[in-house]
């Protein structure tokens, strides 16, 4: 610090000189100086003078400011980045976000996302890092969550009379908290402002974009259908798509898009699961993988939960209301010869009951969240993503958790 001292009061002593007035020229001790009045129109823009006792003042006022900065470096040093924002050869750890089944009661607490180390410890505020300060209600059944192309938090808010999809910022504050910035869409918008009209959807369930984010799909648990939105690099991002919308699904819970072939996966609970091409809208028109051509041994049962690495499907399979269930999964590499098969049987390490949501973590770990069990369980995958091992109970939860994210932290 001597040294920048140092090197600061020189700077701003470098600066006096040079702001000072030259001698001779003008305002100089030099008789034979032009002493006229400088006119008007050269003094503007022009540096104020400043002697020596202003250039120590303004040094000492450097330093305390670039100590001040130091410090703000300092404690956004360990900041939680956006998964797709950090460099693989960035010194960084895994973060898990999750959400809960969520209401205002004592079974269900939890309205905010909690976040967790790959060690099953609680890291960031302990009420969760949602900022709910500038929010006009209170968040109520959370569901899916996301990073759009500008880094920020995309988070659906279930309840079926909010059915909202909130946009915070992606970096949090000096808190640990995401703040909100803005209402991204409002499915329940024509349920509060015309008089005895449906809402566009209600509890939205999952958020998804496309790979070129121009459109985002929200899955709606009540009223069953997937509804198309202008996504966030269009004009008017969050506005309704018109014919948006693809219905006919017995029931409706995750979504998954397999870019390679523009198609979307749709988890219809109890009806099954759909391959849906661009364009259709009913789900009639899709393929249903619980049939006997690629379900042939009958595994899939309740799809609940999706994702989609590299060409794997993953799949929450739970038993209905029996409990159990397994993790399901299918390699569309094969296109129409592709099964449904076992990626984690639950006969085998920790039992779950109902599995919820699942997630690939930056290191290399698959989670799972079990939902009647409050639990999540990692696993170790092998190389070609087909089969798990090294089951483990990595966080015991207080409400039923539902999604589960994963992002980095410095």
């Amino acid at each position: 610090m001597n040294f920048l001292r140092v090197f600061v009061l020189a700077l701003a002593l470098t600066s006096a000189v040079s702001t000072a007035e030259p001698i001779g020229i003008r305002g100089g001790h030099d008789s034979s100086a032009d002493t006229s009045p400088v006119p008007e129109e050269e003094m503007e823009g022009r540096p104020p003078r400043m002697n020596i006792k202003t250039a120590l003042n303004a040094a000492t006022t450097s330093i305390g400011a670039l100590a001040e900065t130091s410090r703000e470096v300092q404690q956004e040093e360990k900041v939680v980045l956006p998964f797709h924002l950090v460099s693989p050869k960035m010194n960084t750890k895994t973060v898990l976000y999750f959400t809960y089944n969520g209401d205002y009661s004592n079974n269900f607490p939890i309205n905010n996302i909690l976040s967790y180390d790959t060690n099953g410890n609680q890291i960031g505020p302990l009420d969760g890092v949602l900022d709910t300060q500038t929010l006009p209600y209170r968040l109520n059944k959370l569901r899916g969550m996301t990073i759009g192309p500008d880094g920020d938090l995309y988070v659906c808010v279930g309840r079926a009379h909010l059915s909202k999809i909130h946009r915070f910022n992606g970096i949090p504050n000096k808190s640990g908290k995401h703040e909100f910035k803005e209402l991204f869409i409002d499915e329940s918008m024509y349920l509060h402002n015309r008089k005895g009209s449906k809402p566009i959807g209600a509890h939205p369930y999952q958020l998804l974009f496309s790979s070129d984010w121009k459109t985002a799909y929200v899955s709606n648990q009540n009223t069953k259908d997937i509804r198309l939105f202008s996504g966030p690099k269009t004009t008017e991002p969050g506005k309704p798509i018109a014919d948006g919308r693809i219905k006919g699904f017995d029931d409706v819970r995750g979504i998954a898009m397999y870019d390679k072939t523009d198609m979307l996966f749709v988890a219809a609970k109890f009806g099954g699961l759909y391959m849906m091409k661009r364009g259709e809208t009913q789900a009639s028109q899709g393929q249903n993988l619980m049939n006997q051509k690629h379900n042939p041994q009958g595994l899939l049962i309740c799809p609940i939960a999706l994702l989609i690495r590299d060409d794997i499907l993953y799949i929450c399979n739970s038993n209905k209301d029996e409990g159990g269930g397994n993790i399901l999964y299918v390699d569309l590499s094969k296109g129409e010869d592709a099964l449904v098969e076992v990626f984690i049987d639950n006969e085998k390490g920790p039992r779950f009951n109902h599995p919820s949501g699942l997630a690939f973590g930056p290191d290399g770990k698959f989670y799972v969240n079990d939902h009647e069990g409050l639990a999540t369980i990692s696993y170790d995958v092998n190389a070609d993503g087909t089969s798990a091992r090294n089951a483990k109970i990595l966080i015991e939860h207080k409400d039923p958790p539902i999604f589960v994210f994963t992002t980095r932290y410095l």
